[in-house]
């Protein structure tokens, strides 16, 4: 599969010198990646900067896509934030990518969890990985404890999703880093 990366630059003002769009990160990437996949900036509320890579298969077809975070907020360092939290939901295809519905879904769990989670300090979105039959959302957190009940607390009340949970300990980070392509 080849790569071809996608960065992402967010700014306060946008190409006009005008205030930033107010719209979440996940409504966004979804009408930008309807487009094509190409580079593109993005002004946004926050700060927050991420890379996109598009694996493809020998015929040129994108197979998955991974988005992470090339910059930490400041308030998130490694040693306090040593646990891998892997959240995955399968796609109806199970080979591919998911239905315009599904990713209705997907970005209203991803953006109010990451919403939760980042209010709190609980955990960080570091990246997120979609294709091959499913999503899966990358967070590293200061603790299990506090992040499922962070998490349990988001999702009280709401229909039961069809993901599942892995808790890792991963002090050094490896899990991102590898997403990342940093060493």
């Amino acid at each position: 599969m080849s790569t071809q990366h996608v960065r992402l630059a967010v700014a306060r003002l946008n190409q006009n010198n005008q205030p930033p769009i107010q719209m979440g990160f996940s409504k966004w990437l979804r009408a930008t990646l309807a487009v094509a996949v190409s580079s593109f900036s993005f002004a946004g509320q926050d700060e927050k900067v991420w890379d996109v890579a598009a694996a493809k298969d020998s015929a040129g077809n994108v197979r998955r896509i991974v988005r992470y975070r090339s910059e930490m907020p400041n308030w998130v360092q490694r040693p306090s934030f040593g646990a891998l939290v892997v959240i995955s939901w399968p796609n109806v295809n199970q080979a591919g990518m998911p239905t315009k519905r599904e990713s209705e879904l997907h970005y209203a769990f991803e953006d109010g969890l990451q919403a939760a989670e980042e209010r709190n300090r609980a955990g960080v979105l570091a990246a997120v990985v979609t294709g091959d039959g499913k999503v899966e959302w990358y967070y590293l957190a200061r603790s299990h404890d506090e992040f499922m009940r962070v998490l349990n607390e988001a999702l009280q009340g709401k229909p039961r999703l069809p993901i599942t949970i892995s808790l890792e300990q991963d002090p050094e980070w490896s899990m991102y880093r590898s997403l990342a392509g940093r060493r």
